[in-house]
């Protein structure tokens, strides 16, 4: 994705100041995000304002809690991927992006609307925000409140938000009813219904089908080799068929 945001195609659909933020020619967040408001409906304006908008998401996770750590930023550039023909392009966004915690409103709700009939990939990049939370330690109040708030923007309910949270925050490999979003006592048909949507919702050919960005598909096989683990976990702990 990387390749057609910078592309000349790609900054001709976008014009103003989103593309001159994408040149390293804009100094404000501000101006970016009012050029989100005039994008174009194309395929390289899409693919444009999703890329754009997840470097400043992931800049403003990264400086909820304090000055943006290297932990921060390895962990950004593990999970988006970013390859070295299109780092300086990427760092002069993230760096402006930075600045700040505040203003990221539009950027979250530029990929809910992009997004709004594909919450899966709303919630991939939810756990990718999550992903840059941790990498400096436990995620703390400031960015849980930061990530409920981009959730909320996505038009997640706090159900949804709950269940997110719980699998990514505690996913370590000790606590499988976690992964899966699930309390402890939940019964065998819960267990295997679980499963089944977070397959459905997690499978990596279908994000694909739907508009999701190879990195994030990437993601999504961990994700659901993780979900597979689990699964597995509880129904050797409790003698079920799987």
């Amino acid at each position: 994705m990387w390749r057609r945001l910078f592309s000349d195609s790609a900054l001709a659909a976008l014009g103003g100041p989103f593309a001159g933020l994408a040149r390293g020619a804009i100094d404000t967040i501000d101006a970016v995000a009012d050029g989100l408001r005039r994008v174009g409906n194309g395929e390289a304006a899409r693919d444009a304002s999703f890329t754009v908008s997840v470097i400043v998401l992931g800049a403003k996770m990264a400086k909820v809690d304090g000055p943006v750590s290297a932990a921060e930023i390895a962990a950004f550039r593990d999970m988006f991927h970013v390859p070295e023909e299109a780092l300086d392009h990427v760092g002069r966004i993230f760096d402006r992006a930075r600045r700040d915690a505040e203003g990221f409103e539009p950027f979250a709700r530029q990929i809910g609307g992009l997004f709004a009939e594909q919450p899966e990939v709303l919630e991939q990049i939810l756990l990718g925000l999550f992903h840059i939370a941790k990498s400096d330690g436990p995620v703390t109040p400031e960015e849980l409140e930061f990530l409920a708030a981009v959730a909320e923007v996505f038009g997640f309910d706090g159900e949804r938000f709950e269940k997110v949270r719980r699998a990514e925050v505690t996913d370590d490999g000790r606590d499988p009813y976690a992964v899966l979003g699930l309390p402890p006592d939940a019964d065998a048909v819960t267990v295997k219904r679980a499963y089944l949507d977070l397959v459905r919702r997690h499978h990596p050919d279908r994000l694909a089908g739907i508009g999701l960005p190879p990195e994030y598909v990437a993601q999504a096989e961990a994700r659901l080799a993780a979900v597979n683990v689990a699964y597995r976990q509880i129904v050797l702990a409790r003698g079920l068929a799987a």
